[in-house]
């Protein structure tokens, strides 16, 4: 799974972000938005049960991917 929207990394450098893991990756990416780039889809609906997100955001983001 590679991550293609880069994210914001306020509190981490870039090596520390990538040692975090890609669930904590697309977190980010949902809550704080890519900063360039799109976030895959495929990726988000295989690990959507697995983010520990709003579960109001996490309910219309399954929504969304269950229509597109």
């Amino acid at each position: 799974m590679a991550i293609k929207a880069q994210l914001y990394t306020w509190d981490y450098g870039k090596a520390g972000a990538r040692k975090m893991g890609k669930i904590w990756q697309l977190e980010r990416l949902v809550n704080y938005g890519a900063k360039k780039g799109k976030i895959n889809a495929n990726d988000l609906r295989a690990n959507l049960p697995k983010l520990k997100i709003d579960p109001t955001k996490k309910a219309y983001l399954k929504k969304l991917l269950k229509n597109g």
